[in-house]
């Protein structure tokens, strides 16, 4: 993860102070370290870890800015709306919502982490926890545009604002984020403000998180190695050309969720699920299963009842296989690649031995 980076903070490793964060010199590389299943378990010392970085992050950012010459590229990745959901007393009370205390906190979320069936009540106090940790992750980004505003820096740069995915409250059967491709895992909030932007547009065409690195090359007038177009056409003030579908997929371990041990870095190996969307239908496809999920978002735009129509599944069943081949090839490909750079990095060595004796 801190590939490419001047200065890196991580909060993950376990073996990180409470209170602080690694940083990572120029030059300096910092381990990725195994995200072991304790470090989600609720306890003491998880909450306090989580509580300790919500709290501090935004002064970590401010710290950093202030260290850097411009221009720079800045990554933050907040984790007030990632379970467990541990939000201010005061953000509760902001939504006129009955306030958790924080036994009954604890109790919910052991609740979220062991995936247990919830009352109407729990429930929709789970869910008011998890708004109460939205309206505390709109602070953090106040408070963010306030310092950039202050530094004379908010206009000149580029902004953008996106998830990495949405959370499910037992639409279908689960809490959290297992491996699934339904609409409330898949739907994500995205904003762009370009630099001395002069206007406000609203996109309702369908996007991909994948557009993301072309967006923002296509804003240095950097080159674009990525198969994906940038969101915008070349003038950046209008959106590109609409995609008729995109295509969305996940890997997933044994219990259905996403892999969170080594395995996180070898997901080739893993079985996986593939959804074609458009703006009408989503096809979802699991690679170690015969049957397809066909919906039609118009009908029934929370995915609760599949509907039969081998005709229309097959047209979307054949782009999706046709993705997959696609990603089999790139896949070879790297790896003949990877193997050439190692021969050839072999004989130089060689060469270099040979030369020097």
């Amino acid at each position: 993860y801190d590939r490419g980076f001047s200065e890196f903070h991580d909060y993950i490793d376990a073996s990180k102070t409470l209170t602080g964060a690694a940083v990572a010199g120029p030059g300096e590389q910092i381990g990725v370290p195994k995200m072991a299943l304790d470090q989600y378990l609720v306890s003491e010392e998880s909450v306090h870890r989580k509580a300790c970085l919500e709290n501090e992050i935004n002064h970590s950012i401010f710290a950093a800015l202030e260290r850097v010459s411009r221009p720079f590229f800045l990554w933050v990745h907040y984790m007030d709306t990632h379970y467990p959901y541990l939000p201010q007393m005061s953000h509760q009370r902001d939504l006129r919502i009955a306030t958790i205390s924080r036994d009954e906190n604890f109790s919910l979320n052991t609740r979220i982490r062991e995936n247990m069936p919830l009352s109407p009540d729990l429930l929709r106090s789970v869910q008011s926890l998890y708004d109460a940790s939205v309206r505390q992750l709109d602070g953090k980004i106040e408070e963010l545009l306030r310092f950039l505003r202050q530094r004379g820096w908010y206009d000149s740069s580029l902004i953008v604002f996106c998830a990495d995915h949405g959370e499910e409250f037992q639409e279908h059967g689960d809490l959290q984020h297992k491996s699934k491709l339904y609409d409330e895992l898949l739907r994500v909030p995205l904003l762009i403000k370009s630099p001395f932007a002069a206007s406000v547009r609203r996109c309702e065409q369908l996007l991909s998180l994948i557009q993301l690195p072309p967006t923002i090359l296509s804003f240095l007038e950097a080159e674009n190695p990525f198969s994906e177009r940038s969101v915008f056409r070349q003038n950046r003030l209008s959106p590109a050309e609409e995609r008729k579908f995109i295509i969305a997929e996940a890997s997933y371990a044994a219990n259905g969720g996403p892999p969170v041990d080594h395995r996180l870095f070898n997901i080739e190996v893993l079985p996986k699920r593939f959804a074609y969307r458009d703006q009408f239908w989503k096809l979802i496809f699991d690679s170690t299963k015969p049957e397809t999920l066909l919906h039609n978002l118009v009908n029934d735009p929370f995915e609760k009842t599949p509907i039969c129509d081998p005709g229309f599944a097959a047209g979307c069943l054949e782009i999706l296989e046709g993705h997959i081949r696609n990603q089999e090839k790139q896949r070879l490909r790297d790896r003949i690649a990877r193997v050439q750079k190692k021969l050839l990095t072999t004989a130089a060595a060689d060469a270099k031995v040979i030369t020097s004796f």
